[in-house]
Formats: structure tokens, C-alpha cells, sequence
């Protein structure tokens, strides 16, 4: 793999990380029952995520125009980080539509009193 490659590599591995960490506090802040801060926390995470798939997606379209590319335990490792990635930013934003109909439950019972 050249040099540029493992530049790709790198790049998905720090886009999917920060994407992943995003959604971890998006959590965070849900069970805080900071919704709003939640919400755009995932919106970053999203956004992150996209900038790591754009470099799979370049990779997917090289090898696609016949560019062969080289697997290696590092494009593999950055694979995996882009999969946890996508992963939590579905169960971030589950949690976070739970944690906004608690919230909003909560309000509904204190009105009832």
C-alpha cells in the first residue's frame, strides 16, 4: 500500500473515531436529558462519519475503475472503526428519541399534578 493509501487509511481511522466518540457523548447527554445537545452531537457524529465513508468510497471507486488496492491490517482496522462508527450513531439516535419521550413524559406528569 503507498504512502497515500495509508494517508487514506489514517484519515478514516481519526473521521470514525471522532464520529464514534460524538455518539458516545450524544448518549451521554441524552440520559443527562439534554436533548438538544444530544441532537447535535449526533449531527456530528454524522457528519464525521461521512467524511470517513467518503474515503472508503473513493477506495470502493478505484478498485471499481480498476485500481487494484492493497488489504492490509491498517485499511482493515479503518473498515472496522467506519462499521463501529455507523453503529452507534443508530443507537445514539435510538437512544435519543427514547430519551426525548421520557422527557417528555416527565413534563406531561408534572403537569398532571
Amino acid at each position: 500500500m503507498k504512502d497515500e493509501k495509508y494517508d487514506i487509511a489514517f484519515k478514516m481511522i481519526a473521521d470514525a473515531g471522532d464520529s464514534r466518540a460524538d455518539s458516545i457523548y450524544a448518549i451521554q447527554e441524552a440520559q443527562k436529558g439534554n436533548i438538544e445537545i444530544a441532537k447535535n452531537l449526533l449531527l456530528s457524529a454524522k457528519k464525521k462519519m461521512q467524511n470517513s465513508h467518503k474515503f472508503q468510497f473513493d477506495l470502493i471507486t478505484a478498485e471499481a475503475n480498476g485500481n487494484s488496492i492493497e488489504i492490509n491490517i491498517l485499511l482493515i482496522h479503518a473498515e472496522d472503526h467506519l462499521s463501529m462508527a455507523t453503529i452507534m450513531i443508530d443507537v445514539a439516535s435510538a437512544f435519543i428519541t427514547n430519551a426525548e419521550q421520557i422527557v417528555e413524559l416527565k413534563e406531561r406528569c408534572e403537569y398532571l399534578k
